[in-house]
């Protein structure tokens, strides 16, 4: 055991039940599943290796109760019916194999779904309250159903221990069916499920007086609840504490707590602007109130973060999601004293969140392999090539990794003198440091893999015939795009240039475009003390973004002051001073700066091509194949490895 996390790494207890060390892997729903519901051998796969990968307890994705009312999404797990029963057996056996236990997430969704994914059944809850992405309002649930619903998922949690989970928890956070009882904001009733405290917590009390009557003893129960909903109205620390005190008498075996809804997304997974351990202030208020172990999340990434809430007394155990998805290895690296070999989440939300909220199955930005552990097993391939890598960025450096383990030999060569691509300057802003993480372990992974690097090399035609390769694969990322008419403006600047250090970001600044590149320089320049306004053209910003991260850079620019100009044509710029028409009602507008930053777009940096072209086979991955996200690119470098 590394002692610098002896918190970390050491057994604790939960219930009945002994876990090898205080990680918990989070419940988060990989879409992975039939879409029937049923686990399959890829599910079984993803989670079997967190638990190969040390985590001393898992919590699956959510199964839903009903079906298909209760359903979260279009392909949401279940466990409504006994014929799933099975499939969940043969992953209990496999997680307990690698010696990590798993208990079995119960859900409802109720009004946090849509009539598509509950196939035109009506959305029910505790009161009518409608979530505004829903197709409508849902209907208040009677008495009568009420305790319905009590007793499936008590039914579900017997199908459970059947298929020998070493225990359940109850949903009762994020805003759906149980959460919408808990809270104030959306739980309006006025008889006896509704009103106090004890009203609203009536329903989770009695699924765990019913799950406890039918199931043997040790079985564990846990809630998932919420230490704050996010949401006016809703439940703050001080009511979570009368909560996870009312949970703690009725006899739960622990407390995970989380926090935000479906309005309050960045809550529930917060984002790269958010500060790490975003929730554990909150969370310590509710371990300091019970006696029970307290299991908590919220942007939780390194082990040395996770020792910390430990040694702080925040938590008893640590729950990852996000920094396991990007490496089944977390804790294996943590307890070899090597963590600096852990492969970093960068807190996206782009690959499993933003996708799996569009009913995609989960992906991950720098994990190209989530999902597809079973290629990790691929032969080496049956001829070795020799192979020239151009560009040292996320799509090359992942490239020559998977080449070199499949057996190839290996060449990158890189202009700039350093690993990393755009992720060099990209990390500029302090809360973009987890782009700085992952720029450092290409670095180690390339030297510890033995995979030869050049820096500070341009890939010419001689240079090619020299090393004489058998495939060339460009990975020469992007370039910042600015409309023509702009180009050359003495007092202009792209985002590169921004972020690069060659634009004076303390004064006033403009930034024209408003995608998450033009939203991260704003911040960062309004970060530094500068009076920011952002010029988009279309009517939306941060279009295709998740909205946790919507709501993150929201909540900052109310913070930082920055003003944002939604459907403005530019028509001339320069000497300081930004000129144009509103598409809406042709008002001209006009709006002066002393600094303006382009962030316009990217177009893909293909000057190679026409040079190597012809020589030899040549591919093209990542931003030079076509403006992309780190997703793309290493998804793309991964899939061409194994196929050259």
């Amino acid at each position: 055991m590394d002692g610098k996390f002896q918190r970390l790494l050491t057994p604790g207890q939960i219930g009945s039940v002994t876990l090898r060390n205080r990680v918990v892997m989070a419940p988060i729903d990989s879409i992975f599943a039939t879409e029937f519901g049923a686990s399959n051998e890829r599910h079984r796969r993803y989670l079997a290796a967190r638990a190969a990968g040390g985590v001393g307890l898992i919590i699956s994705d959510n199964l839903a109760t009903e079906y298909p009312r209760g359903a979260v999404g279009s392909r949401a797990m279940r466990i409504d019916e006994d014929r799933f029963i099975a499939s969940l057996n043969e992953l209990v056996e496999e997680v307990h194999f690698w010696g990590a236990r798993i208990v079995g997430q119960l859900c409802h969704a109720g009004r946090q779904t849509t009539l598509g994914a509950t196939q035109g059944e009506e959305l029910i809850s505790a009161s009518a309250v409608p979530w505004l992405a829903s197709d409508g309002v849902p209907r208040e649930l009677t008495v009568q159903e009420i305790k319905e619903i009590v007793r499936k998922f008590a039914d579900a949690a017997v199908r459970l221990e059947q298929a020998k989970f070493d225990g359940v928890e109850i949903h009762a956070a994020h805003g759906y069916l149980l959460s919408s009882f808990l809270s104030p904001a959306l739980n309006r009733r006025t008889d006896e499920y509704g009103g106090s405290t004890e009203n609203r917590a009536r329903i989770v009390l009695e699924i765990i007086e019913e799950i406890r009557r039918r199931t043997r003893p040790g079985f564990l129960v846990l809630v998932r609840m919420n230490c704050r909903d996010g949401i006016p109205g809703g439940i703050e620390p001080d009511e979570a504490v009368r909560l996870a005190r009312l949970f703690e008498r009725a006899g739960v075996d622990a407390l995970n707590v989380s926090a935000g809804t479906y309005e309050a997304p960045a809550l529930t997974f917060p984002p790269f602007l958010s500060p790490d351990g975003a929730l554990l202030s909150d969370i310590r208020k509710i371990k300091e109130a019970v006696a029970i172990p307290v299991i908590g999340v919220g942007k939780i990434l390194t082990p040395e973060r996770a020792e910390k809430a430990l040694a702080d007394g925040d938590v008893d155990f640590v729950a990852l999601g996000r920094a396991l998805i990007a490496d089944p290895e977390w804790v294996n690296k943590a307890q070899a004293g090597e963590p600096e070999k852990i492969r970093p989440c960068i807190a996206c939300n782009n690959g499993c969140i933003h996708r799996i909220d569009q009913n995609l199955i989960m992906q991950c930005n720098v994990n190209p392999f989530i999902g597809r552990e079973a290629a990790l097993r691929m032969p080496p391939a049956a001829r070795k090539k020799r192979v020239l890598v151009v560009g040292a960025g996320p799509a090359g450096a992942e490239f020559a990794l998977r080449a070199k383990e499949l057996g190839h030999e290996v060449l990158v060569v890189e202009a700039a003198d350093r690993i990393g691509g755009q992720l060099v300057y990209a990390q500029k802003p302090s809360f973009k440091r987890e782009l700085g993480r992952l720029a450092t372990y290409y670095e180690r992974r390339l030297a510890d893999e033995g995979v030869d690097v050049e820096l500070g090399k341009s890939a010419t035609a001689e240079f090619v015939d020299r090393w004489n390769p058998d495939e060339i694969v460009l990975a020469t990322g992007s370039t910042p795009w600015v409309p023509e008419r702009f180009r050359g403006l003495d007092d202009a600047y792209t985002y590169e240039d921004a972020l690069r250090g060659k634009a004076d970001l303390t004064r006033s600044v403009v930034v024209v475009g408003a995608g998450s590149i033009g939203c991260e320089v704003a911040v960062y320049a309004a970060q530094q003390g500068a009076e920011v306004t952002i010029v988009e053209r279309e009517q939306e910003i941060l279009a295709g973004v998740d909205p946790s991260v919507r709501q993150r850079f929201e909540e900052l620019f109310s913070e930082l002051g920055i003003q944002v100009r939604t459907g403005i044509e530019i028509e001339s710029a320069g000497t300081g001073r930004l000129e144009g028409v509103s598409r809406a009602g042709d008002e001209a507008f006009s709006l002066g700066y002393e600094t303006l930053v382009f962030a316009t777009g990217r177009q893909p940096d293909t000057r190679l091509v026409p040079v190597l072209q012809g020589r030899r086979p040549v591919h093209l991955i990542g931003d030079c194949r076509q403006a992309a996200s780190i997703l793309e690119a290493t998804r793309q470098a991964v899939f061409l490895a194994e196929r050259i």
